[in-house]
């Protein structure tokens, strides 16, 4: 079915794509702002990668979603704006989250959606 298909599509962040040597075969997709991060730090990724990374904006309704959520667990004052529409992505794309990071995960649980390294 549909629903579970987009249930195997995983969401990216910037810790999860440092720890990796090639694109996830699984379906996936990052935030737009994941490659300038990796830009910023002049990952070599990108220039393997390149165009092959697949990624997304998140909807406003999400984002609110997901801001609201990390008042409530208190991670707010600890995730970017860019751990937030990790969060946002996900919860568009009704995926799981690919992250080490404890309040991306904190969060994640509020929200209903999966996320682990």
């Amino acid at each position: 079915s549909d629903a579970e298909d987009a249930s195997g599509m995983l969401v990216l962040d910037t810790s999860a794509l440092f720890t990796m040597d090639a694109p996830p075969d699984e379906d996936y997709v990052c935030p737009t702002g994941v490659i300038r991060e990796l830009e910023s730090h002049d990952d070599p990724r990108l220039a393997i990668w390149g165009d092959l990374l697949k990624t997304s904006d998140c909807s406003q309704e999400s984002l609110e979603k997901a801001r609201a959520a990390a008042k409530r667990t208190g991670d707010d004052g600890r995730l970017s704006p860019m751990d937030l529409t990790v969060l946002a992505l996900a919860l568009d794309v009704g995926g799981t989250i690919l992250t080490d990071d404890y309040s991306i995960q904190n969060t994640a649980r509020v929200l209903g959606i999966g996320a682990g390294l």
